[in-house]
């Protein structure tokens, strides 16, 4: 459904630079989404994710 629909899937589809990541982190920790994590998580793990995220293509 997401390939009919043309939904990016991965963070780099919707144009994330790389040098991104600690800023989009920072952000993402400031969310009041983040409270609804089942993990609390800091803003470096969130940062690796995201790294991971964008070197994998996912």
């Amino acid at each position: 459904m997401l390939d009919r629909l043309n939904v990016p899937r991965t963070l780099t589809e919707i144009g994330v630079p790389a040098d991104c990541a600690s800023a989009v982190a920072a952000k993402a920790k400031l969310d009041s989404a983040a409270a609804t994590n089942p993990r609390p998580a800091t803003v470096a793990e969130i940062q690796t994710v995201i790294e991971d995220a964008l070197e994998n293509e996912r």
